[in-house]
């Protein structure tokens, strides 16, 4: 769920992993800052991730997103995990953005990429998601599913 006020956004993401753990397994909680200018956007943010059910140390990271309103709506983002993860990862991702009468529905997909991230270095996943958006004013709210794939 996102709630953005202007160019502040609060968002709550949660996962539940249906095949091994049965429960949810991981919130995050982020807040994230963003500006437009014409076609070019950035995103700068800080998240708070916790993993129950799971036994993994709570993390925290920053990252920045680029993107660009042209086909496929490019984005590219880079995060820098400082507390659990000891690494960075990035993802360039492309989406479509198709408006309804009530909001904006936006299906895409995003390659990860891994340096020392928790010991790894590679692309260990792929995520495709489908996302609703509904504004009223300047107030959104956004829902999103999404799957991952790992490579």
């Amino acid at each position: 769920m996102i709630l953005s006020l202007r160019n502040l956004s609060a968002i709550v993401w949660l996962n539940y992993d249906f095949e091994t753990f049965n429960a949810t397994n991981e919130y995050d909680l982020t807040v994230q800052y963003g500006d437009k200018w014409g076609p070019a956007g950035l995103l700068l943010g800080y998240s708070y991730f916790t993993y129950p059910n799971r036994g993994w140390p709570d993390t925290e990271e920053v990252w920045i997103q680029g993107s660009y309103d042209i086909a496929l709506n490019p984005i590219f983002s880079l995060h820098d995990d400082f507390r659990s993860g000891n690494g960075w990862y990035s993802s360039f991702g492309i989406s479509h953005n198709i408006p309804l009468p009530v909001g904006t529905i936006t299906p895409a997909a995003l390659l990860y990429y891994h340096v020392h991230y928790y010991g790894g270095t590679g692309f260990p996943s792929v995520e495709f998601n489908l996302a609703d958006t509904v504004t009223y004013r300047q107030i959104s709210s956004s829902a999103r599913v999404s799957y991952f794939r790992a490579l």
